[in-house]
């Protein structure tokens, strides 16, 4: 934003000039905005406040105005005139905003305007090519926030590089964006991209980001694809930012018909397998119960084992619980009932470790494991509430313990 009225040099191409002007008197207050594209096209507005508002304030009024004005008409490159040093300094960042209405005003963000600022009464009087505007009431009480994006982004770099040879001053930078700049060229101020599977990509910034991914994913050709779908078909259009991946799986995410309206998939991540077991002895589920009351020899746990099949239970009482507890337990149902088919136990350390393992591979037997997130699903030895203890329990302790 400048003070000066008129630039003292050429505008350069593509550029816009908006010139603001506020003015507030004991019977009126309004403002005026001028904006002016460098081939003469120029768009003037004449605002009348219905609500009393200070020369600040007004001024204000006029910026954000001409701001809205400009987002509107899409303009990138703009350059402010205002004849107010608070307004000026205060929107550049040298002054405090210490009044909390224009602190307000600072957070929502010329002859010619001037005279556009000082309103007739009757909107008629003025000539037929300026727009004639009422406010109602303060626009820091409309709720809508002002964004002014810079026109830097991340293709400024290259641009810069690839069009003046600017390079950053540190070292490092300066060679991240040599090599990467290899991938690009310019073509009529466009920036492109190189690929060796696509063809070239017109490079496209934040908004024209957020456009291409609304039209590509809902627009005429749209069917409301996946993140990665998305992302491969703005490829093949031909357009390319570096963070498209990132940005399609946002977008996906955050688009409410896609989040209800979704196929979801039900597969299992792995095959399934049955637990259940026609012949009696043949599957076998282990698990360790405790730690209950201590006991006479320092008796704590409980190592179960029970048939799929005829449901027989075998229980010892131990002290300890480690693979070698485990594996003199396996030996006496070996013994008994004959090497079983299966053994099925969850992922507690006794039954995971090496030694157990190679135990039972050296044996023929299939180890399986049950669900980490749900350990009873071996339905056979884990209680229903890992919090209580089962009547089977109860009676398995007992009558172990009594053996001892």
């Amino acid at each position: 934003m400048d003070m000066d009225q008129e630039p003292k040099k050429e505008t350069s191409p593509g550029a816009w000039t908006l010139k603001v002007d506020g003015s507030s008197t004991s019977e009126r207050s309004g403002a005026g905005l001028i904006l002016k594209s460098s081939e003469g096209f120029k768009v003037q507005t004449a605002i009348s406040f219905n609500f009393p508002a200070t020369n600040n304030q007004a001024e204000y009024e006029a910026l954000i105005a001409g701001l809205k004005l400009s987002r509107t008409l899409k303009v990138q490159d703009l350059k402010i005139y205002s004849d107010s040093q608070i307004v000026v300094k205060q929107t550049n960042g040298e002054y405090i905003a210490k009044d909390p209405t224009l602190a307000k005003y600072v957070e929502k963000k010329n002859e010619e305007a001037d005279i556009l600022s000082k309103l007739v009464r009757n909107s008629s009087d003025l000539d037929c090519s300026v727009y004639f505007e009422e406010l109602h009431k303060p626009s820091i009480e409309s709720g809508e926030i002002l964004e002014i994006e810079s026109s830097q982004n991340w293709m400024t770099p290259f641009i810069n590089y690839l069009d003046k040879w600017e390079l950053p001053e540190d070292k490092g930078k300066a060679q991240r964006l040599k090599a990467k700049a290899a991938k690009f060229f310019l073509e009529e101020g466009i920036l492109y991209r190189r690929t060796f599977s696509s063809p070239i990509l017109k490079c496209i910034g934040p908004e024209e980001a957020k456009y291409c991914l609304a039209e590509v994913h809902e627009g005429i050709c749209g069917d409301h694809m996946s993140a990665k779908a998305l992302t491969h078909k703005i490829i093949r259009q031909g357009y390319y930012w570096p963070t498209i991946q990132q940005d399609a799986i946002v977008f996906v995410k955050k688009y409410k018909e896609c989040q209800l309206f979704s196929n979801v998939s039900r597969i299992s991540p792995v095959l399934p397998s049955s637990v259940l077991s026609p012949i009696p002895f043949a599957v076998w589920g282990i698990d360790i119960m405790g730690p209950f009351p201590r006991a006479k020899r320092d008796l704590m746990y409980l190592l179960v084992s029970i048939d799929y099949m005829t449901k027989w239970v075998e229980a010892k009482a131990m002290r300890t619980i480690n693979q070698q507890d485990c594996i003199k337990f396996m030996e006496n149902i070996l013994m008994r009932f004959g090497i079983p088919r299966v053994l099925v136990s969850d992922n507690g350390p006794q039954f995971i470790g090496s030694e157990f393992e190679s135990y039972l591979q050296e044996r023929g037997i299939k180890y399986k494991k049950s669900s980490v997130a749900y350990p009873q699903g071996n339905g056979q030895d884990k209680p229903r509430d890992k919090h209580r203890r089962n009547p089977i329990q109860a009676s398995l302790w007992n009558r172990s313990n009594a053996s001892y």
